[in-house]
């Protein structure tokens, strides 16, 4: 909810508490998410950024960096692909508000390059790690899922 008058936000945790953002440089962190205020680029109108946090953004990566760990390695492929899709997709399912779509390419990158990485280790190859596990191998024969890189409210 926005207050008018004060240009803050009451939050609902906060029992009414008003947030004011004094300059265009401060943020809030709520429930996961980074709010700041950003500048647009090609009208330059200023607008309140939400993303998700780095905090949140962390703690996505090390579930994925316990599932693709080397005492993981002895188990079937598809079975610890299908443990990183459940681990990604609910954190989108979650975070898929706002400005969210750099995030989500950048955490896309990250489990690609984990699961590539993963692969390549558990199956010995000694060369062509980007070369044999493509982005489209990895959608294709892994079933890696890919993450909705446009806004929620452009589709």
């Amino acid at each position: 909810m926005s207050d008018q008058r004060t240009g803050g936000v009451s939050g609902g945790g906060g029992l009414g508490r008003v947030v004011r953002l004094h300059s265009r440089n401060e943020g809030i962190e709520l429930l996961g998410f980074s709010v700041v205020w950003r500048q647009d680029l090609k009208s330059k109108r200023w607008y309140p950024h939400g993303e998700p946090s780095a905090k949140s953004q962390a703690k996505v990566r090390d579930k994925v960096r316990a599932v693709l760990e080397v005492r993981t390695r002895n188990q079937v492929a598809v079975a610890v692909v299908r443990k990183v899709n459940q681990i990604t997709r609910g954190w989108a399912g979650a975070f898929h508000y706002g400005n969210s779509a750099h995030v989500f390419g950048q955490q896309q990158t990250f489990v690609r390059n984990r699961l590539r990485r993963w692969l390549w280790r558990k199956y010995s190859r000694t060369h062509g790690l980007f070369r044999f596990f493509t982005d489209d191998r990895l959608a294709g024969q892994s079933k890696l899922w890919n993450w909705p890189l446009t806004a929620a409210w452009q589709r």
